[in-house]
């Protein structure tokens, strides 16, 4: 078993998400349809472990030589506790699924869509290193936890293509997932009025990112480069962090102290107040995050 940061690894897979959470159609250059075979797929996916529903991957097969089928390998990675930290273990790897392309991707990219379950992901997978099995209830999955799928294409020569891209599904906590935000941010120089009329004021679809029991990512206010990590206490007060952003951020509205960020569990409702000091005066900031199913 190795020894990691937990946070850091998926911290790694949020970023992954963020970066490639939707596959655009474009043809691969000469050079890479000589080797032919390559293909995209969904970077990152959370599996809610009180959810009965499927977990949907997109794979794109570029325009070039003909793929016939894709060979989907899948492997689990555990978190262990120990006297000196977080462990990791892995499992073997095993196949999961041959999908048989019936499409042409010589003529043209194509994206294929398909939806795994528990059942299709936990099946076959043996004991791990460390005695873990995995549990065939996603809810007794202990959350961090991943699988990975791996990709190879098989060409129509024969020939088969182990491609780059992985697929990671992490075991969601219990507020992970996405978010219809609404946010009003108050600027002092740059117009509008607090607490009437809010510089920016709009909706923003987020998704929050697992990355321990009571702890997500996203992104920061309206800035994509920076992350936000929230963490929803036992009390359901909120405690955040800030990270890749220049100034400090503060919880809560230096005008308002009544303004305090908290979480409603009967509505799943979160509710942020924060603000950072920049010339010119204060910039506030009210966004509240709503349970959003895509």
């Amino acid at each position: 078993m190795n020894y990691i940061s937990k946070f850091t690894v998926l911290f790694s897979l949020f970023l992954a998400f963020a970066l490639n959470s939707c596959l655009e159609s474009e043809d691969l250059l000469t050079e890479n349809a000589k080797t032919g075979g390559l293909i995209d797929a969904t970077s990152a996916l959370q599996y809610k472990p009180t959810s009965t529903e499927s977990v949907d991957v997109e794979i794109l097969i570029y325009k070039g030589p003909t793929v016939k089928s894709i060979d989907i390998y899948k492997k689990y990675t555990h978190y262990v506790q120990t006297s000196d930290g977080v462990s990791v273990s892995e499992s073997d790897e095993v196949l999961l699924k041959t999908i048989t392309v019936q499409e042409d991707n010589s003529l043209d990219t194509l994206l294929i869509n398909d939806s795994f379950t528990w059942d299709n992901l936990y099946q076959g997978i043996l004991e791990l290193p460390d005695g873990y099995n995995v549990p065939s209830n996603p809810v007794n999955a202990q959350v961090g936890d991943y699988y990975t799928l791996r990709y190879v294409s098989v060409l129509s020569d024969g020939r088969e293509v182990v491609n780059i891209p992985q697929t990671y599904i992490v075991v969601a906590n219990f507020f992970a997932g996405y978010y219809m935000s609404h946010l009003m941010y108050f600027h002092p120089t740059l117009g509008g009025t607090y607490p009437t009329e809010p510089y920016y004021d709009d909706y923003l679809l987020k998704e929050l990112f697992t990355l321990s029991n009571d702890y997500c990512t996203t992104y920061f206010a309206l800035w994509t480069d920076a992350a936000m990590d929230i963490q929803i206490n036992a009390d359901n007060s909120i405690s955040f962090g800030i990270s890749n952003f220049n100034y400090i951020v503060n919880e809560g509205d230096p005008y308002d102290l009544t303004k305090v960020s908290h979480y409603d569990p009967a509505t799943q409702t979160i509710y942020l107040y924060y603000n950072y000091s920049a010339s010119g005066g204060y910039r506030v900031f009210w966004e509240t995050l709503t349970p959003y199913s895509k």
